[in-house]
């Protein structure tokens, strides 16, 4: 009878004590977890804290308007320059090149539409 007793006695521990300790256990977890997002957080925050800041003066506004936007003063002028032809490495044999027309400036007969005509089919 005795070790029926202690034995009943056992399981009721176990089942009183084992539901909230294991919860104990998984809210310490949590804890865990969620304090170490709050570290990563917290440093997040002074990064973009300290671009706010940044970003409050003129000098960096313009900058950032200039180097992202392309955007200039007033009265001044802005220039975009395209790239230049790739240059490959394979080996191909080049089609026969047509020899660039003659541009006379004192010519009567090239007027500017012919020279533009000829500036296109030269970047063919």
């Amino acid at each position: 009878m005795w070790p029926l007793a202690v034995l009943v006695a056992a399981a009721l521990v176990m089942i009183l004590l084992g539901f909230p300790l294991r919860t104990y256990m998984s809210q310490r977890s949590s804890l865990a977890h969620v304090n170490q997002t709050l570290v990563g957080l917290t440093a997040q925050n002074k990064v973009l804290s300290s671009q706010a800041a940044q970003l409050q003066s003129p000098a960096e506004v313009q900058y950032l308007a200039r180097a992202d936007y392309g955007l200039v003063q007033p009265g001044q002028e802005a220039y975009a320059l395209l790239p230049g032809a790739p240059t490959t490495t394979t080996t191909t044999v080049a089609p026969a090149a047509r020899p660039a027309p003659a541009l006379d400036a004192a010519s009567p007969k090239t007027s500017l539409l012919s020279r533009f005509v000829q500036q296109l089919e030269f970047w063919r």
